[in-house]
């Protein structure tokens, strides 16, 4: 089902969304896998796959091998988007219901600037935590 899986959320009613960061030249040619988040019930039943599955993009609903998921106690979702240095490096902010509400983040060193994101966490605040391999 996956080339690649990376990153894994469980949300409060118990479904499991999967993130798959597989790189670009490693989706065989005609591949509809990769660049996607596919979220699961509980017994493994798909219930929503968000972004274009095997095609990278940096639209507000495409992806460019997401790595990471946070799913917060009201639905709302975050997704790392560009596992690779060279990929989207951004992080994207979407309801419950999914509907994009925004997203930061660039390449680049500075301030807001990723260079690989890997993971997201969420601390009892509400804030959002960046792991960026490239930045350390």
């Amino acid at each position: 089902m996956f080339i690649w899986p990376h990153g894994i959320a469980v949300d409060q009613e118990g479904n499991v969304w999967v993130t798959e960061a597989v790189r670009e030249r490693h989706i065989p040619e005609g591949d509809d896998r990769g660049h996607r988040i596919i979220k699961f019930s509980s017994q493994g039943e798909v219930l929503v796959t968000l972004g274009k599955p095997g095609i990278a993009g940096n639209g507000d609903y495409e992806f460019s091998s997401p790595s990471d998921i946070v799913v917060t106690d009201d639905g709302t979702i975050f997704v790392a988007d560009g596992h690779w240095q060279d990929g989207n490096n951004r992080v994207l902010k979407y309801s419950a219901d999914g509907k994009f509400i925004k997203s930061w983040g660039k390449t680049g060193y500075g301030p807001g600037e990723f260079r690989g994101l890997h993971a997201l966490g969420m601390d009892m605040r509400g804030r959002i935590f960046v792991a960026d391999r490239a930045n350390n």
